[in-house]
C-alpha cells in the first residue's frame, strides 16, 4: 500500500481550571495550510494522488482550495489574490512573510453556547463571528490558543462524493501535531478529551483524529508541521511536512 502521510498540529494555552465539556462530538473539522502559490501547491497535492475541490476568491482577497474527507473533516489549502482588506486576509499576508505552513485547527462539535460560558468564566479573550452559513470562535493573535478556532455550523454542508476519492487512498486525518506546552495539555483536558502519553508528548484522541502536542518553539509562526493521513482502515497513506 502507498504511504501516506498525514496532518499533525502544535498548539498552546493558558493554565486552565477543569470545567469538562462533553467530548462525545468534540472533532478536528478542518486544517488550515498557508501557500503562496495555490495553483502550484494544487498541482502538487494533485501530483500526490488528492482531489482537490477547488474554492474561489473572496471579497477579502484570499483565494482558497479543499482536500475533503468522507467523515466532513478537510484540509484547506489558502492563498492571497486581490486586494487584501480585513483583519483575516492581513494576518495571512503577514505570515507569508515568514513562508508556508500550517496555521489553523478548526474543532466542533462543541455548542458555542457551553463554550463561550467555559471562556467567559476562565477570562479568556475571544472574538465571535456569527454568519450565515456558519459561527466562529477565534482568538487573538498574542493568546496561546491563536492557532485555534471553533466552528458551529447552522446546516450540513454537501459535496459530491467524487472529492472524497483520492487516488492515494487517504480517507481521514489521522494525527495533527500541534505547538503546546502544559497549558494546552489542559485546555484540552477541558474539553473532555481523552489523553495518551506518547513518548515526551500528549496524544488527545477526538472523534475525528488525533492531536498530538509538541513543545513550544520561540518565533514560531506556523504551529503545523506535519499532517498525516490514513486510509479507513487507520494505515498511514500520505505525510504532508512543512
Amino acid at each position: 500500500m502507498q504511504k501516506v502521510q498525514s496532518i499533525i498540529i502544535f498548539i498552546v494555552f493558558f493554565s486552565f481550571v477543569y470545567y469538562p465539556i462533553d467530548a462525545q462530538e468534540v472533532k478536528i473539522d478542518h486544517i488550515i495550510l498557508l501557500h503562496r502559490n495555490l495553483e502550484e501547491s494544487i498541482k502538487d497535492y494533485q501530483s500526490k494522488g488528492f482531489t482537490v475541490k477547488k474554492g474561489r476568491v473572496h471579497n477579502n482577497g484570499i483565494i482558497n482550495a479543499h482536500i475533503k474527507f468522507e467523515n466532513k473533516s478537510s484540509v484547506e489549502l489558502i492563498s492571497l489574490k486581490g486586494e487584501v482588506n480585513d483583519e483575516i486576509s492581513k494576518r495571512y499576508e503577514n505570515l507569508l512573510k515568514y513562508g508556508e505552513g500550517g496555521v489553523y485547527i478548526a474543532l466542533t462539535g462543541i455548542p458555542f453556547k457551553e463554550l463561550s460560558e467555559k471562556l467567559n468564566y476562565l477570562n479568556v479573550p475571544y472574538k465571535r463571528i456569527d454568519g450565515k452559513l456558519w459561527d466562529y470562535i477565534t482568538f487573538p493573535d498574542s493568546s496561546k490558543l491563536s492557532q485555534f478556532f471553533f466552528i458551529d455550523y447552522h446546516i450540513e454542508l454537501q459535496d459530491s462524493s467524487y472529492f472524497f476519492e483520492h487516488g492515494n487512498q487517504s480517507d481521514l486525518i489521522k494525527t495533527v501535531q500541534v505547538e503546546g506546552g502544559n497549558m494546552v495539555v489542559k485546555f484540552l483536558e477541558g474539553l473532555g478529551l481523552k489523553k495518551e502519553k506518547v513518548g515526551d508528548n500528549f496524544k488527545f484522541v477526538t472523534t475525528s483524529g488525533n492531536l498530538i502536542l509538541f513543545q513550544p518553539k520561540k518565533e514560531n509562526k506556523f504551529k503545523i508541521k506535519k499532517n498525516i493521513l490514513a486510509d479507513e482502515k487507520g494505515d498511514v497513506t500520505k505525510i504532508i511536512s512543512f
